[in-house]
């Protein structure tokens, strides 16, 4: 038999026993019975970072295009200074060559050039048997197509200009003897050319036309040409 004290506080046990499940119950099941507004805003609240951007906006865009086109056009400029460059170079070589087969044709005709008008063949046959291949200028689309020769050489025609059938010790050493038929091909208002002295350069079109209209041989006074080698 249990006392009146004994039965009071098995019944306060289970009374707080019951009050402590009502209270874990109510816990657990407290997001159940959210209303269903609170229940969407808390499932839509953004979460850091998720919307972070993954693309380009339009202005981000067309600055990149921008930064490209420059890029290209820079690298495409520098490529054409480069070809130009290397086909003056070329050039130059060419004209050495030329100049070095009128100095073996003069050696072998007492010194004399040649002279396309006395003897009806042209200075391009006469010394390309000293120089093969090497009357085309990588830059003349133009000229040798037609004639098959993309220089030309000192036979102005006039007997005071002229070094066709002349003597060539007797000439200039700076004197021009060969030169690029048309200017500009490499450079503007450039000319590539080879003197008598066998030195080939790069010339200002004025100087080397200008060297032309004075006198190629030593004993007469003429200005020196102007000129770089490339």
């Amino acid at each position: 038999m249990f006392t009146s004290e004994e039965r009071e506080g098995s019944r306060l046990s289970v009374i707080m026993s019951a009050h402590k499940s009502k209270l874990s119950d109510e816990t657990v099941s407290a997001p159940a019975r959210l209303s269903p507004d609170l229940a969407h805003k808390l499932h839509s609240r953004p979460i850091p970072g998720a919307n972070s951007r993954t693309g380009f906006t339009l202005v981000e865009l067309l600055a990149v295009i921008a930064i490209l086109t420059i890029l290209l056009s820079l690298i495409l400029a520098a490529l054409s200074k480069a070809r130009a460059s290397a086909s003056a170079v070329a050039c130059c070589a060419n004209l050495r060559q030329i100049g070095v087969a009128f100095h073996v044709y003069a050696g072998d005709n007492l010194g004399r050039l040649p002279d396309p008008g006395e003897s009806g063949i042209s200075w391009e046959t006469a010394i390309r048997f000293c120089a093969p291949n090497v009357l085309h200028c990588p830059a003349d689309d133009e000229v040798f197509p037609s004639v098959g020769s993309s220089y030309d050489w000192r036979d102005t025609g006039d007997p005071d200009t002229t070094l066709a059938g002349r003597t060539i010790t007797k000439a200039r050493s700076d004197a021009v003897l060969a030169f690029e038929t048309l200017p500009g091909w490499h450079n503007r208002k450039k000319m590539n050319a080879v003197r008598v002295d066998g030195s080939a350069l790069v010339m200002e079109e004025k100087d080397c036309l200008g060297d032309l209209q004075n006198s190629p041989m030593r004993d007469a006074s003429a200005p020196v040409p102007k000129g770089s080698k490339p």
